[in-house]
């Protein structure tokens, strides 16, 4: 998902040479986070986003893999989703203040229609 317009301290994480390492220097990091996990769940008809935080001062300090599968309802109406994140986010930022951040940054993405 490109998306051009990131919140401000959030961004897409698209290497597994950047996530493994993210991941397993945060707290509570979780296999369910791994980058393999979302791969397998892709497999699925899930879509794996990975996501990271950043303080003002550029630290990467949290992270979290949303799996997101949309579809149809009998295949006649409008496109429904669901998002969850397994057994995250990892980091210092705590699940209250990801979810903000992470609101933002689906809402932006909303809004430029790439959720599909």
């Amino acid at each position: 998902m490109a998306t051009g317009a990131e919140p401000t301290g959030v961004r897409e994480v698209r290497s597994i040479g950047e996530w493994d390492p993210l991941l397993t220097s945060g707290e509570r990091p979780s296999f369910l986070q791994s980058w393999e996990w979302g791969e397998l769940k892709r497999r699925f008809g899930w879509t794996p986003v990975r996501l990271a935080y950043s303080d003002p001062d550029g630290r990467r300090v949290s992270g979290a893999q949303i799996l997101i599968k949309t579809q149809r309802l009998l295949g006649i109406s409008p496109r429904f989703g669901v998002a969850y994140i397994p057994r995250g986010p990892f980091g210092g930022a705590t699940p209250e203040e990801f979810r903000e951040l992470i609101d933002e940054y689906f809402k932006t993405l909303a809004e430029q229609k790439t959720l599909n």
